[in-house]
């Protein structure tokens, strides 16, 4: 029996014989494998940045055209100067994050992206900041549809928006914006309702006893509306003006009231001043 698998043992060896010069050729084919590896992918790669480097000093791939889109208050020069684009650069030589960081610098922008088509073309994509109302803190500052204070107001901005006056804080925007951002609701309302609607109004006064009071554009009405119905408050006003009554004969208009609408009258209110022996 010993015998039979001792024969069945060698016959195994004869038909899968790996002899030591196989095992070298072997060794050595790998052995070229990585030494090809190790000359042709450095050479590769250094081919790739000499033509990347030749690529960017190339004229014909020189900047021709900057398109800038999307702006309504900002000017597309004020964009181009930021930006440090220039014509006549390489336009595989343009620091595309370093240019989006500068433009996003300019308080008007909320976001920006910067796209190279070659061989000669720039976009420039611009989504500006979306102004909702003013807000008056240590100087009056520009409240974005988010309740961000996004920058300072400044005759420049030519903003036709209410006020949001009679806040709490006296500080600046950055202790004012979760004050702000707490009335945008309120201010979003106005913006959306039919009727008396947020461009009628100059200024919004905040109390926080009292609630909201609204100011007329036009005639400076004070409209006493209070902390909660505000719709329905509104529509009452709307209805008493429709059916006769005018803004302009009022000085003041108390929504607040179980009775309905409470006014006072212009013509009250100067005989008023005249009984108390002031000059108006």
């Amino acid at each position: 029996m010993a015998k039979r698998n001792n024969k069945k043992m060698k016959s195994n060896k004869k038909r899968n014989p790996v002899s030591l010069k196989q095992r070298v050729r072997k060794a050595f084919k790998i052995t070229l494998k990585v030494l090809a590896l190790i000359i042709v992918v450095p050479a590769l790669a250094f081919g790739v940045m000499r033509l990347y480097s030749t690529l960017q000093t190339t004229e014909h791939l020189e900047i021709e055209t900057v398109e800038v889109r999307g702006l309504e208050r900002v000017g597309s020069d004020d964009i181009l100067a930021l930006s440090d684009i220039i014509k006549g650069d390489n336009i595989l030589a343009l620091d595309i994050s370093g240019a989006v960081e500068k433009i996003e610098a300019h308080p008007w922008v909320k976001s920006v992206k910067v796209t190279r088509h070659l061989p000669s073309t720039v976009d420039i994509e611009v989504t500006e900041m979306k102004a909702l109302c003013l807000v008056s803190l240590d100087a009056l500052y520009v409240v974005s549809l988010t309740g961000e204070i996004f920058k300072k107001y400044s005759p420049e901005d030519s903003l036709d928006l209410p006020v949001i006056t009679g806040l709490e804080t006296e500080g600046g925007p950055d202790e004012g914006y979760e004050v702000a951002k707490a009335h945008r609701d309120f201010v979003g309302f106005l913006a959306g309702r039919e009727g008396m609607t947020i461009s009628e109004i100059s200024e919004i006064h905040v109390d926080p006893v009292h609630g909201y009071s609204l100011y007329t554009l036009l005639d400076g009405v004070r409209i006493e509306l209070g902390k909660e119905d505000f719709e329905k408050r509104l529509k009452k006003l709307e209805r008493v003006v429709k059916a006769g009554g005018s803004l302009k004969d009022m000085a003041v208009v108390n929504l607040t009231g179980e009775r309905g609408v409470v006014v006072r009258h212009l013509r009250s209110a100067k005989a008023k001043v005249r009984k108390n022996g002031k000059k108006g």
